[in-house]
């Protein structure tokens, strides 16, 4: 924060050198950084954030893989995600530890992670890891927690679209008590609306618009518990379609 707060000082006073007219701004973002305003709430750290982590995932021979599989911009063929280590209990288990601090519990994440999957159009992983890490990222307690929770959230999505692929019972794709499943749409509605230009209104046909109404019904706690064939059917149809 500190860091920041010199760098946009640093250029308001440049910036009014020039009699640039957009040095007040630089100087109010300034004193919001050092005044602890919420880095979410500050326009420009917001894309400074989401510029910073297109970078670090493009850099040449970035960590973020697992059980082999590296994350890529494309997607890849269905046989490749059968590739990758099993997302177990133990896995399940530091996942939850690390998204505890910040409120996330495992049937959102879930969600969430299968909104991904089920887009009608591929979102690039530097999309939506920005879109994690705007909610986890300030309950992190080190860059190393950062690596683990990417890693591990990487096993976690390739897990899910690997169930997908191989048309998972129900139970496997979302929880079937009431309570959990109401968090679960919570997670897939929150990667449907990070994420808009994926799902554009083209691209949405009857049964998508079905589904959607289920789901907003569902995390509004108005779970109707005999969708859940059709939820199953459209889930395994929309990854298969994807773009």
């Amino acid at each position: 924060r500190d860091f920041w707060a010199m760098v946009f000082a640093r250029n308001a006073v440049l910036l009014a050198a020039a009699k640039d007219p957009t040095a007040s701004e630089f100087v109010a973002v300034a004193q919001a950084m050092t005044e602890g305003r919420d880095l979410k709430k500050t326009p420009i750290m917001h894309f400074v954030h989401g510029m910073s982590f297109e970078a670090w995932v493009h850099q040449d021979g970035l960590p973020m893989s697992s059980g082999g599989l590296e994350v890529t911009e494309e997607r890849l063929p269905p046989g490749d995600y059968a590739e990758v280590a099993p997302f177990g209990a133990k896995e399940q288990k530091a996942l939850d530890k690390l998204l505890r601090p910040a409120k996330i519990t495992l049937p959102w994440m879930e969600g969430f992670l299968t909104g991904l999957c089920t887009a009608p159009k591929f979102i690039k992983p530097s999309e939506w890891i920005v879109t994690i890490f705007n909610v986890v990222a300030e309950d992190l307690a080190s860059e190393d927690d950062m690596q683990k929770l990417l890693d591990l959230i990487v096993l976690a999505y390739n897990h899910r679209l690997s169930l997908l692929r191989e048309g998972a019972p129900s139970e496997a794709l979302f929880p079937a008590d009431p309570i959990l499943f109401s968090i679960w749409a919570d997670g897939y509605l929150t990667a449907w609306e990070a994420h808009k230009p994926q799902w554009s209104a083209k691209s949405l046909g009857k049964d998508s618009k079905a589904m959607r109404t289920l789901l907003e019904e569902a995390a509004d706690c108005k779970t109707k518990t005999d969708q859940a064939p059709k939820l199953r059917k459209w889930l395994i149809a929309s990854a298969e379609k994807q773009k």
